[in-house]
């Protein structure tokens, strides 16, 4: 379903440019100090949420490319594919409620398709040009008693050509899972369904907020001819593996560990875990875990004047040669972390009034940012 088309620019155009023109000063130092080990050759994807803006730059600091959509509400997550496309999960207000697309553009920029989605936090790609999706319903628990109706959160497929596919209820797999402790999460009001969840009103328990993915290699985590996915889950203070194809827990950590995690990572044997805290205070935290035995092998020192405080929003990815690259959705900083720990490069996205705008970043290889002509 394609939304109708607004005039070129929104009313909030010039509050966007202006917030694009501090992204621009904010990130003009972007890869100079994470070259070498830390990241290699390449180039990095900076969403500005707010802003419905991406740009990819290089380690010059030049914009090589950048995709908007001024009439759009919300970019919750912007993604640059191997063949130079850009998938974008785009939130739209409407009369009834907000409504979310999933996006892609070609790599000149053009749209190919978008199709009406639950979607939330996070997407990938998967075989084929599929995407995988996370996305949301309401759910009546009728064997519990009395009822409950919660949000569920599912892995939701689409095609290539964005035809919506099945999907996996990650409830479903949680519940299946004699060993899973839930956490209590309290009901909250709502004031009416997402114009893409048509279900009655009333108050639901947002139980899981899958908020971020990572597709793992086959046979990870004893997923032996099965397709593992690492999921972080905010409302449960969990990161779990669970195998999409088989629809098994594989893995789960953080139980009596995590407050609000908001982002997970797997690379060189380990998980880690951007556990964002309440916001309360600077309670947000960066740990790196063993699989195998669940435990903290490092906890992650913040850089100087910056700690991992982001209650609602983040990203994380592992960089070749053992650094992370973190976005601090909340704070509008995303940094480089050497295996070290050291601070190799830090970027930031302010709105027109010079505070916080949220972001989430990617790291796109060299290989990506040839596929983009001209690049």
């Amino acid at each position: 379903m394609t939304p109708a088309r607004p005039a070129p620019r929104s009313s909030r155009a010039p509050w966007r440019r202006a917030a694009r023109a501090l992204l621009v000063a904010g990130l003009a130092a972007l890869a100079p100090a994470c070259g070498g080990d830390d990241a290699g050759e390449g180039a990095y994807l900076v969403t500005d949420m707010q802003g419905c803006r991406a740009e990819l730059r290089a380690p010059s600091g030049e914009v090589l490319r950048s995709w908007e959509e001024d009439a759009a509400l919300r970019w919750q997550r912007a993604r640059l594919l191997p063949d130079g496309d850009l998938v974008v999960l785009s939130t739209w207000k409407r009369p009834r409620g907000n409504t979310t697309y999933v996006v892609r553009y070609d790599p000149a920029g053009a749209e190919r398709w978008r199709t009406q989605v639950s979607g939330q936090h996070d997407l990938l790609e998967a075989d084929d040009g599929e995407l995988w999706v996370i996305t949301r319903g309401r759910r009546r628990l009728a064997d519990e008693d009395p009822p409950r109706r919660i949000r569920d959160n599912q892995i939701t497929r689409l095609d290539r050509e964005g035809a919506i596919g099945d999907w996996l209820s990650l409830y479903d797999v949680l519940a299946a899972a004699p060993d899973f402790a839930w956490r209590a999460v309290d009901a909250v009001p709502m004031d009416g369904p997402p114009a893409d969840v048509v279900l009655p009103e009333g108050d639901v328990a947002d139980l899981l907020q899958a908020c971020s993915l990572q597709r793992l290699p086959a046979g990870s985590f004893g997923a032996a001819g099965g397709d593992p996915v690492l999921v972080c889950l905010r409302s449960q203070g969990r990161v779990v593996v669970v195998d999409v194809d088989r629809q098994d827990l594989l893995w789960s950590w953080g139980a009596d560990e995590l407050v609000a995690p908001v982002a997970a990572a797997y690379g060189d044997g380990l998980v880690h875990v951007l556990d964002g805290g309440t916001g309360d205070g600077p309670d947000g935290r960066l740990l790196s875990v063993d699989p195998d035995d669940g435990r903290v092998v490092r906890t992650w020192s913040g850089p100087e004047g910056a700690g991992f405080s982001t209650p609602v929003t983040g990203s994380l990815e592992t960089l070749p040669g053992g650094g992370l690259l973190v976005g601090l959705g909340d704070e509008g900083l995303a940094l480089v972390l050497s295996p070290s720990g050291e601070e190799r490069w830090r970027g930031e996205v302010r709105g027109a009034g010079g505070g916080a705008a949220p972001l989430r970043v990617q790291r796109v290889d060299a290989a990506g940012v040839a596929a983009l002509p001209d690049a």
